[in-house]
């Protein structure tokens, strides 16, 4: 069916990606303008609202060349459906294939409002690995309970049972008796990581990314609100938004670990502020031939 643009909401937290890909939508609104043929959006019609489930780069393509409806296959259902659909809309996508941050992004949102269901099911439903779903939902229960994380080594869940993906319940605390040893990590440079606390560290930067993408949310769906002249934001400075968000996400960068601090090898420096790892921004500004150690480090 033709449904119009303004008809359609997505504001709803269905947008399954970290970001929209501006050259994405460009290069889309280049070919609608040639005449070319997209395949239909898909939304969830709840009697209210079409919540856009699939299609968001067509969706903003279609706006930018001034289009008044767009091709859609619309079911019913609620909005608790259509996000869940939102999740596992971009797993088969060969066109514009899902970032890592993509793919956190949809197991963090599904850990969120799903964390009865298993992680088989998750992980199929998303289009991800299971281990990636049981590493997140470690994560996402630390940040929800401010709770300190597991034992490095052991493996335990909080949820007694939790729905798998034939519709059973199944047991979910699995403890082992005894530690095991917990996978190597490196580096985004590749180097590997000796030192216990520093891993540590690399291993929480889903935490930090959490955030990240928690501020890019709110200036998604104040903007969002702002487009349908919503008047609850009609008081806010659109420029002076995007620049205070660009600014918070900035600082939280900061905090997510890259690579092993180049002027003190790890050991701890007032550089990395003792912790042996520097953010990306850190590493990037350090002299290409001059990373001397401090002198205290000496």
């Amino acid at each position: 069916m033709q449904l119009k643009l303004s008809d359609i909401s997505i504001d709803g937290g269905t947008q399954p990606r970290a970001a929209i890909d501006e050259t994405t939508v460009a290069e889309y609104a280049e070919a609608m303008e040639g005449g070319d043929r997209f395949p239909a959006v898909k939304a969830v019609h709840d009697g209210v609202h079409y919540w856009l489930v699939d299609g968001w780069h067509r969706f903003y393509a279609a706006h930018r060349v001034g289009y008044l409806t767009i091709e859609a296959d619309v079911i019913t259902g609620s909005l608790e459906d259509a996000i869940w659909l939102s999740l596992g809309a971009n797993r088969e996508n060969l066109s514009l294939r899902r970032t890592n941050a993509d793919k956190e992004r949809a197991v963090t949102i599904a850990l969120t409002r799903w964390n009865k269901y298993t992680d088989g099911k998750l992980a199929e439903h998303i289009g991800v690995s299971r281990e990636m779903v049981r590493r997140h939902r470690r994560q996402v229960a630390t940040v929800a309970t401010c709770a300190a994380p597991p034992t490095p080594g052991t493996v335990g869940e909080l949820i007694p049972k939790r729905e798998g993906r034939d519709g059973k319940s199944y047991p979910s605390t699995r403890v082992t008796p005894t530690e095991r040893p917990l996978p190597p990590v490196s580096d985004r440079l590749g180097q590997v990581i000796g030192n216990e606390l520093i891993a540590a560290d690399f291993r929480r930067a889903t935490e930090v990314r959490i955030l990240i993408t928690g501020v890019y949310e709110v200036r998604r769906i104040v903007l969002a609100g702002q487009a349908r002249d919503d008047r609850l934001y009609r008081g806010i400075s659109e420029g002076q938004l995007k620049a205070d968000v660009e600014h918070l996400a900035g600082t939280l960068k900061k905090a997510l670990p890259h690579a092993l601090c180049p002027y003190c090898g790890g050991r701890g420096c007032s550089v990395c502020f003792q912790r042996g790892w520097v953010d990306k921004f850190t590493l990037d500004a350090a002299p290409g031939n001059d990373k001397e150690v401090d002198n205290e480090e000496k």
